[in-house]
């Protein structure tokens, strides 16, 4: 960067007082206020964030003070998991997944399919 300040050349010459010139923080308690990452250190960061995040609202069902529980048909399941509608009705009969049946067709509990997509990831 180039200076033109006819006064640099004097030794009183402030060159924090040229115009455009950031100054530098004279006190501690603002630099007390930022953090320095490196962009590697940020992305961590951030994937640490919204994996705890993400973790709480997996094992978490909560939707303010009430509890949620929202029912999903077979065909919501198997788009939720990438399969099949009858991958997804094997794998009740196996047992891998739990499912509730109130009459003729299978309901899944939508915290059951997150918590079995949190522990196959495991």
């Amino acid at each position: 960067m180039v200076l033109n300040n006819p006064d640099l050349n004097n030794h009183n010459a402030n060159i924090w007082d040229t115009p455009g010139v950031s100054k530098p923080i004279k006190s501690n308690k603002m630099a007390d206020n930022y953090i320095l990452l490196n962009k590697k250190e940020l992305q961590e960061l951030i994937e640490t964030a919204v994996k705890n995040a993400m973790e709480e609202f997996i094992t978490t069902p909560v939707m303010g003070d009430i509890p949620k529980e929202e029912m999903w048909t077979r065909q919501k399941t198997a788009e939720v998991l990438g399969i099949s509608p009858q991958t997804v009705s094997a794998m009740v009969l196996r047992g891998q997944l739990d499912a509730v049946k109130p009459g003729r067709k299978y309901k899944f509990l939508k915290s059951k399919i997150y918590a079995y997509l949190a522990n196959k990831k495991n």
